[in-house]
């Protein structure tokens, strides 16, 4: 995994939600985004939920590294309209 700082590592057994919010563009391309972030820190301001991150062209979490299928909810941001195409690649 990166270096990072601000990473937010629950317990996934403890969380009643698992949530993964994917960002269909390239790790630097998402860090960058301010949006992405604040959503990222307030579901994880949940004690219910645990959000994880997945940052194209991977279809697994940075945190645990869980498939796409392992999440109760997945949610995508989209900036871009590359992004489009890059969903329907994660999905598939």
């Amino acid at each position: 995994m990166f270096k990072e700082k601000n990473i937010i590592i629950k317990n996934p057994l403890k969380a009643d939600i698992r949530f993964g919010l994917v960002y269909p563009n390239v790790y630097k391309t998402a860090m960058s985004s301010l949006g992405y972030q604040i959503i990222y820190n307030y579901i994880n301001e949940r004690e219910d939920t645990y959000s994880e991150r997945i940052i194209y062209p991977s279809t697994r979490s940075l945190e645990t590294n869980s498939p796409l299928s392992d999440f109760d909810i997945v949610s995508f941001s989209l900036q871009y309209e590359q992004d489009y195409f890059h969903v329907v690649e994660i999905l598939r």
